[in-house]
């Protein structure tokens, strides 16, 4: 029994109201109402469900849940969460989200080795700090969602340098590779809002084809190169120009082969459209994001409301 099936049930013996009468109210066969009543159907039509739970005479936060539960089944839990992902997205295109960058002091270092999540974030922001006005090369080639959406918070408030990021993506085969992609977009994507930020990515068919090594990451910079495990939790420091140079050199031959992931527009010719963007509709924007890693339109939000969200009638989520 699935959770809309067994919270309906549940709504459908707390009503005391005749299974004729919910019937007779909703459109639904009786025969109908009675294997729903068990948990064994679920109405095909969304109309005929909200006027069984207007006649259910449902309070409001149930209503809402099993609106939500039944959109939910219908469209397949994982095309949901891709679609929450990607209202998410579209919700960060507003000038709030802009954060004011902090500038950190250099601190000098002799690590040859970072043991812990803490030190490995603090070694970052050193190299972050000493950036302001240099360039950055980062490779995630395999980092835990967790530790990714810090490290893109620490880029988004750090005054700093150009970064060249370099992540995988992978191919849209099926519904589960989509949500990977869209859940990696959206940590990124407060990020993109500064145009020293050039994020790129290239294709993996699934996570078997991930990096496997002991330190699958690595953190450029002209001094100091930084190779971390995924966790981001454990790394390594070296200092020697000639190895910082290999590993440079291994990056940026795979950088000019991926794709980027942002196309910023020139500002003049972006100001010349501002009026017309503006008329559409949409939030105006001077960059657009690279849309078949994760098949994102841009789609308005209240389009995407009125099909998913609960409430979208009148804008409530």
């Amino acid at each position: 029994m699935s959770d809309f099936s067994e919270k309906l049930a549940q709504e459908i013996k707390n009503t005391n109201k005749p299974l004729r009468y919910l019937a007779e109210a909703s459109g639904l066969q009786l025969d109908y109402i009675s294997k729903m009543s068990r948990g064994k159907r679920i109405p095909q039509d969304e109309e005929k469900l909200k006027r069984l739970l207007d006649a259910m005479e449902c309070v409001t936060q149930a209503r809402e849940t099993l609106l939500q539960l039944y959109r939910q089944e219908k469209m397949g839990k994982t095309q949901w969460s891709c679609m929450k992902e990607l209202i998410q997205i579209i919700e960060q295109d507003v000038s709030e989200n802009v954060m004011d960058r902090q500038s950190f002091p250099k601190k000098e270092g002799t690590e040859e080795a970072v043991l812990s999540r803490e030190k490995v974030f603090c070694f970052l922001q050193s190299m972050l700090a000493d950036n302001e006005k240099k360039r950055l090369c980062i490779w995630t080639a395999a980092v835990k969602q967790e530790s990714m959406e810090r490290l893109m918070q620490m880029i988004s408030g750090m005054a700093c340098g150009s970064i060249d990021h370099l992540f995988p993506m992978w191919q849209n085969r099926d519904d589960e590779n989509t949500l990977v992609n869209l859940k990696r977009l959206r940590v990124i994507k407060p990020a993109v809002l500064y145009d020293n930020y050039h994020p790129s990515f290239y294709y993996l068919k699934n996570e078997e084809e991930n990096s496997c090594g002991l330190f699958p990451n690595w953190f450029l910079s002209e001094d100091a190169a930084l190779g971390v495990n995924d966790a981001m939790d454990c790394g390594i420091v070296l200092r020697r120009k000639g190895q910082i140079e290999a590993l440079k050199a291994e990056f940026l031959e795979k950088f000019r082969m991926a794709k980027p992931l942002v196309n910023r527009s020139d500002i003049s010719e972006y100001m010349d459209k501002v009026n017309l963007m503006m008329d559409t509709g949409y939030v105006t924007r001077n960059y657009y994001l690279e849309q078949s890693p994760c098949l994102l339109h841009l789609i308005p939000v209240s389009l995407l409301k009125e099909h998913i969200l609960i409430g979208g009638e009148d804008g409530g989520g």
